[in-house]
């Protein structure tokens, strides 16, 4: 998709009432929901067995952590099906003592 079916999806969505209608006029917020629109889509492009494991990975870091910051997110996104694979176990191992930062600089 290109960056202008993501602005046209941004104004259906405005259109529709599902932004914040005192907050969807602001280019901070139309930003942040652009990106989060693009990491949504690269997250659900690919191969299936792909696609799977990066849902696994997000949920499992969204447990341990509550929150992922969008940067790692986009970082995420464009790991390959191993190294994806290989983030879960990581994850599984270290739980708690897991730095998703240090782990994405070294292998992303």
């Amino acid at each position: 998709m290109s960056d202008e079916d993501f602005e046209k999806l941004y104004d259906q969505m405005a259109d529709e009432g599902l932004l914040d209608p005192i907050l969807r006029d602001s280019t901070t917020y139309k930003a942040i929901v652009l990106r989060g629109l693009k990491v949504g889509y690269q997250m659900s492009s690919g191969d299936e067995d792909r696609v799977g494991a990066l849902r696994l990975v997000v949920r499992q870091l969204r447990h341990l952590f509550g929150f992922i910051p969008v940067r790692s997110l986009e970082k995420i996104s464009v790991l390959n099906y191993e190294q994806v694979l290989n983030l879960a176990l990581e994850i599984a191992e270290h739980k708690k003592e897991f730095d998703l930062a240090g782990w994405l600089a070294k292998n992303a």
